[in-house]
């Protein structure tokens, strides 16, 4: 079971809010969830279902 699209996002934001205020203390030292990435999302294409009676 994966993750739904808003998940990661939404995590790495927290994650690295939680973080910020600590990197700027020491000189030299970087947010580590700044050099990370977020995965891309696929667009997926559903086909159009219609139901007919009969």
């Amino acid at each position: 079971m994966g993750l739904g699209p808003k998940t990661v996002p939404n995590n790495h934001a927290l994650i690295e809010s939680a973080v910020e205020p600590t990197a700027g203390q020491v000189e030299g030292r970087v947010n580590p969830c700044s050099r990370i990435g977020l995965p891309r999302t696929e667009k997926i294409e559903d086909d159009a279902v219609f139901l007919h009676p009969g």
